[in-house]
C-alpha cells in the first residue's frame, strides 16, 4: 500500500475513487489551500488539482476516469450550483451540460435538465452516467452517449442495434411519437447495428433506455413475434 498524498495548502485528507486501467492513474479528491478540490494522480507527477467551474466555491470531486486515464468526470461547484464535469488535458474542467451543448447540439434534448454530478464512465470514454434534475424537478439518473456510430432506421432506443427493446419504445410511443409506418420501418431493419460514418450523439434519462418492469412483458410478445415471423419466412 502506497499513500498519495494529499494537495497543498489544506487540512490534510484526501481520498481516491477511480483508477485506470494500468494503475498508472487516479482520481479523487484533496484538501487544498482553496478547498475540496478533484485531484488527477500519476505515477510520475504525482497527486494535481483539477480546479474548479467558473464561479464556484472550489468544491469539486473526481469520481471516474477513462481507461487510458485522458478523461476525467465529477462534480464541480459553479455559479450555477452543483453541476456534472469532464475533465482532459487540452480544455481542463468544463461544465458536462455546456460540452454537450456547444459541442454536440444537444440544447433542445437538455431544456429543463441540470445535469448534478457524473458518476462514471465507460471505458473507451464514450459513455457518461449520472444524476440530475429533470424539468419535472425530479432527480433522475442520465445517460450521455458520446459514441460517434451511424443511425440506424428503426434504432429507436439509439443503441446501435435494431431488436426487440426499439419495438418496446415505439409501442409506448404509438400515436404520439411513432406511427404505424414506423413499426414497418423497425421490422425492415431488425437485426441491423450501426457502423461508421454519420454521428448519433444523445442524452437521455435510464427510463429512456432500459424497459420499465411493466414493458417486460411486451418485450417478451416482441421477441415470440419475431421469431414467428422468422419462422414463417424460412418455411
Amino acid at each position: 500500500m502506497v499513500g498519495l498524498g494529499d494537495l497543498g495548502g489544506g487540512t490534510f485528507g484526501s481520498v481516491a475513487y477511480d483508477i485506470s486501467a494500468d494503475g498508472s492513474v487516479v482520481v479523487g479528491y484533496g484538501n487544498s489551500a482553496s478547498r475540496i478540490e478533484a485531484f488527477r494522480w500519476t505515477q510520475t507527477g504525482g497527486m494535481i488539482g483539477l480546479g474548479d467551474l467558473p464561479g464556484g466555491d472550489f468544491f469539486s470531486t473526481a469520481f471516474a476516469i477513462s481507461a487510458d486515464g485522458a478523461i476525467v468526470v465529477g462534480q464541480g461547484h459553479s455559479a450555477l450550483g452543483y453541476e456534472a464535469f469532464f475533465w482532459d488535458s487540452a480544455h481542463g474542467m468544463r461544465s458536462l451540460k455546456d460540452l454537450l451543448i456547444d459541442e454536440f447540439g444537444l440544447g433542445a434534448t437538455l431544456a429543463g435538465w441540470t445535469l448534478t454530478s457524473a458518476n462514471d464512465i465507460s471505458a473507451d470514454g464514450q459513455f457518461i452516467v449520472g444524476s440530475g434534475t429533470n424539468p419535472s424537478g425530479n432527480t433522475e439518473a442520465w445517460l450521455a452517449r458520446l459514441a460517434a456510430v451511424a443511425p440506424v432506421p428503426g434504432d429507436f432506443n439509439h443503441d446501435g442495434t435494431v431488436d426487440a427493446a426499439d419495438y418496446v419504445v415505439w409501442r409506448k410511443g404509438l400515436g404520439t411519437i411513432y406511427t404505424q409506418d414506423d413499426y414497418n420501418t423497425w421490422r425492415a431493419h431488425f437485426g441491423q447495428t450501426a457502423g461508421s460514418g454519420a454521428t448519433l450523439r444523445s442524452v437521455e434519462p435510464l427510463s429512456a433506455v432500459i424497459p420499465e418492469p411493466a414493458t417486460l412483458l411486451l418485450l417478451l410478445m416482441a421477441v415470440v413475434v419475431i421469431f414467428t415471423l422468422r419462422r414463417a419466412i424460412v418455411s
